[in-house]
């Protein structure tokens, strides 16, 4: 029986419970960057209501970031292995309430700087990542389906909940709305507790893959069993055992045997020790196998019990049927041990051995570092060529692909764009991204393009816009900026995660979504004080959107390299497959 086939087939891949992780994902998803994106109406607020500086709630935000990046590649590739991702998007569910409920009664600005920079940092790096990874545990065939519906729900949360807050804060006020926005961060325990691990399938298919199991080995143990009588005595010196040729005297001790085991076995239960059911033994061997001076130090009683339980767990596992012949004294068996025992004591471990075993202990205590360092750092997925290229597009492209658009209404500002109007452009830029994630849907459903040259042709476009920025002049022209950002941007957010999977490998996807992460945080977390070094030296936001352009280029020329060499690979990977079939087809000639 194919044990891991049938695992697999007992999965529900592309099925069942996989459109529920769909669904929460898609719900974890609104929540988290629903909230994130409404912090810009809070921006404001906690200005007018601490009479801060634009300085210290921005730092707050670089602080998140840099949470964000360092948690999350602990997070997927060494903290997965002790909790599964069910239990840290639930727990980013708590942090996320903790840190809006301290938002509301804040006795100092300062105080934004754990709320909003560290325990919303924690939420994005709990919920964010682990989410992904097992949305795409859970999806082969339609995985890029699954990540553009899923991140459908990141571009409702960004219309849904800034128009809610804002509601909120006219109603209730900021620190009544900030309370009520807490009590809705809760609902990130409703989406995570659907997010069942696949290790609940592995416990309930193993139970009878494991029980079929034993029963072939227990089959296939009696047959290879060949019916031998172990007689109680023999006289000194003559064999111990005889081997009986007459079927028929064979046939009536083993089953004699059996019925002796069986009785013995209802009276005296397996689990308890069978020291007292040892007797002497009388070697029938030669007297010279017998130890000269019969050894009675304490030391080998546990050596003795240990042997004893060691032999009950092999009768447990015997089933009493068939020819199998049982010795007919366990005496003779711990006997046996015993003297077994008394040899072993005759050894003597030497000094430099010790020593010896010393310095292998602390290599092994080195290794066992380095291991877990590497596993840490995920150097694992660093070995894989491909995937040091994707980090080239991960760190050039999150700039463009994120961060920029917030730069937006202000360079709006600077070409003389009306105030209303420098508004409407955020408005385009929420339409565009959920539209383009509904085209986004069709196209990955029908797999009419591949995933990973869509994100190419997303980055180079928004290259070509930012290039463009130094001749906007109107209302018109943001426009079609507003327009290419909104829809392109999506692409990126939508397909990495299920592009990524197809470059690592599933065994090593969460260690190489926390090195994307890494790489992000710390291209957000240098790309902010750039862009506004930029414009303080040329007093105008447009150099900005031109570093951010060249960036974007990196990415996309980095991003095409990585599908020309993934296709190369495909192809000598078919070749390789083709010349074993023609060699494995080709007549032997002898």
């Amino acid at each position: 029986m194919d044990t891991d086939r049938t695992r697999e087939e007992l999965y529900p891949i592309d099925r069942g419970w996989a459109w529920v992780v769909l669904f929460a994902c898609f719900f974890e998803q609104l929540l988290l960057i629903g909230t994130h994106a409404s912090f810009g109406i809070l921006f404001n607020e906690f200005q007018m209501a601490y009479s801060s500086s634009a300085t210290i709630i921005s730092f707050s935000l670089s602080v998140q970031t840099i949470v964000l990046s360092l948690l999350s590649l602990f997070i997927l590739s060494i903290g997965s292995r002790y909790l599964s991702n069910r239990v840290f998007v639930m727990m980013g569910g708590l942090t996320s309430f903790a840190a809006y409920m301290i938002n509301a009664f804040l006795p100092d600005i300062s105080y934004l700087i754990l709320s909003q920079g560290i325990l919303f940092g924690l939420t994005h790096a709990f919920a964010q990542g682990p989410s992904l990874v097992i949305l795409g545990k859970y999806f082969k065939k339609y995985r890029g389906l699954a990540t553009t519906l899923a991140n459908v729900g990141a571009s409702s949360g960004i219309f849904i909940f800034p128009l809610v807050l804002r509601k909120l804060i006219d109603s209730y006020g900021l620190q009544g709305a900030l309370v009520i926005h807490s009590g809705l961060l809760l609902n990130f325990l409703v989406a995570g507790s659907l997010l069942r691990p696949l290790s609940f399938y592995d416990k309930r298919s193993m139970k009878p893959v494991a029980k079929h199991k034993r029963k072939e080995e227990s089959e296939k143990l009696l047959q290879d069993q060949k019916p031998v009588i172990v007689s109680e005595s023999q006289p000194s010196g003559q064999p111990v055992s005889n081997i009986i040729d007459d079927s028929d005297k064979v046939q009536g001790t083993n089953q004699n045997c059996q019925n002796s085991l069986k009785d013995f076995l209802q009276l005296h239960p397996m689990n308890d020790s069978l020291e007292s059911y040892t007797r002497n033994r009388t070697f029938s061997d030669s007297q010279k196998e017998r130890p000269k001076n019969r050894i009675t130090n304490d030391h080998l009683k546990p050596e003795m019990s240990h042997s004893t339980r060691s032999l009950n767990r092999v009768l447990d596992r015997v089933v009493i049927s068939g020819d199998l012949a049982v010795a007919s004294s366990i005496g003779d068996i711990s006997g046996s041990v015993y003297s077994v025992s008394g040899s072993k004591s005759e050894v003597h471990v030497k000094p430099e051995d010790q020593n010896t075993n010393s310095v292998e202990e602390t290599q092994e205590t080195k290794d066992r570092v380095l291991t877990f360092l590497k596993e840490l750092i995920g150097l694992k997925c660093l070995k894989i060529r491909i995937f040091r290229i994707w980090l080239v597009v991960a760190f050039f492209g999150i700039l463009g692909a994120a961060q920029i658009i917030t730069y937006i209404p202000p360079l709006a500002a600077e070409k003389g764009v009306d105030k209303s109007q420098r508004v409407f452009l955020l408005t385009i830029v929420g339409a565009s991204d959920l539209a383009g994630k509904f085209v986004l849907t069709i196209i990955t459903f029908f797999n009419i393009f591949p995933k990973d040259i869509m994100i190419a042709v997303s980055l180079w476009m928004i290259a070509a816009v930012f290039f463009c920025v130094p001749v906007f002049t109107d209302f018109s022209h943001f426009v079609v900026l507003a327009a290419v950002l909104g829809s392109c941007t999506g692409v990126y957010f939508a397909l990495f995660p299920a592009v990524m999977a197809d470059l690592v490998g599933l065994e090593n996807l969460s260690g190489a979504m926390g090195l994307t992460m890494l790489a992000h945080g710390f291209s957000l977390t240098i790309g902010n004080p750039i862009l506004g070094a930029i414009k303080d030296t040329t007093g105008s936001f447009v150099g900005s959107f031109l570093y951010t352009g060249g960036c974007t280029f990196v990415s996309a020329l980095a991003m095409t390299i990585c599908y020309l060499y993934g296709k190369k690979m495909k192809r000598h990977t078919q070749n390789r497959h083709d010349v074993i079939e023609i060699v494995a087809d080709e007549p032997c000639q002898g």
